[in-house]
């Protein structure tokens, strides 16, 4: 049996290949025969492939080589399978969050907005993949700031995704921590703190300690904490965080950029609140 292309850029990715995950991926692709043009319409190996590339690079923090790569499955889809297909609104998808990544939060909503109507009426309202969809446009939507529109959705696809999914499903988790980042959004940071905390114990035992959502847990953990004034437990869990995202994902990756920011300004705080409780302390006397 022909190796897996996904599995092979795995291994590829493991070993911090970018470059090679790309030459690989084009490697193991066949060129279509002629024999295939008369075959039904499916989403081919190629278009396969071009899309795990992607979902590579996006990891990798490469969101605008992932967003060509998405828009040739787009178009390639839309062109072969049409454009209400249901391979065709996740290429559509996919898309979205690749521009969302990059930076083009506009365009990104406007597509994940258009998906979920789209998915809504063909799939249903709590088809797994429709409910994808919703958690996708909240999240966007929460990182433009509107965080009472993101609220009202994550608190509709928590139980929904719970209910389909299961509560330990990995898309479940995501949801509850989504919906933590939107509560911390608005203020409600001892809620939001609970809801990462748990997420992050159910991510350590169904993921692994090192996984890159159990580290996202703990990373968003801590800065609820910190907003809520308990910088000394946020500074030990994004120490840890840190270590972690530099072995696992590289000193330059944009996570681990994130964190070590996130524990300088932590770290600032704390001795900003030592220095005033020194003073305090000094002016009593």
């Amino acid at each position: 049996m022909a190796p897996s292309p996904c599995r092979a850029v795995d291994r590829c990715r493991a070993r911090g290949g970018r470059a090679g995950a790309r030459r690989l991926v084009c490697r193991r692709t066949p060129r279509p025969s002629p024999a295939s043009a008369a075959r039904p319409p499916r989403r081919t190996l190629h278009s396969t492939a071009l899309s795990t590339l992607a979902h590579v690079l996006e990891h990798a923090g490469a969101f605008s080589a992932a967003r060509l790569l998405h828009q040739r499955v787009l178009n390639f889809e839309t062109r072969t399978l049409g454009p209400q297909h249901p391979n065709t609104l996740t290429s559509r998808n996919h898309l979205a969050n690749a521009l969302f990544g990059m930076g083009e939060p506009t365009e990104a909503i406007h597509l994940l907005r258009q998906t979920l109507e789209d998915r809504s009426r063909l799939l249903g309202t709590e088809h797994p993949d429709t409910l994808t969809s919703r958690h996708d446009l909240a999240c966007a939507l929460d990182g433009m700031g509107r965080h009472a529109e993101a609220l009202a959705l994550l608190r509709r696809n928590l139980p929904d995704r719970a209910r389909v999914l299961g509560l330990m499903h990995p898309h479940t988790l995501a949801s509850r921590l989504s919906l933590g980042l939107a509560l911390d959004g608005v203020g409600e940071h001892a809620e939001a703190a609970r809801l990462h905390r748990q997420t992050l114990d159910d991510r350590i035992r169904v993921l692994g300690i090192e996984h890159p959502d159990t580290l996202t847990s703990r990373h968003n953990l801590a800065g609820a904490l910190a907003r809520m004034g308990k910088q000394e437990e946020a500074i030990r869990l994004l120490r840890q965080t840190l270590a972690s995202r530099v072995r696992m994902l590289g000193p330059e990756h944009p996570h681990t950029v994130r964190t070590r920011d996130d524990l300088q300004t932590a770290s600032a705080a704390w001795r900003a609140a030592r220095r005033r409780q020194i003073w305090l302390r000094r002016s009593r006397r």
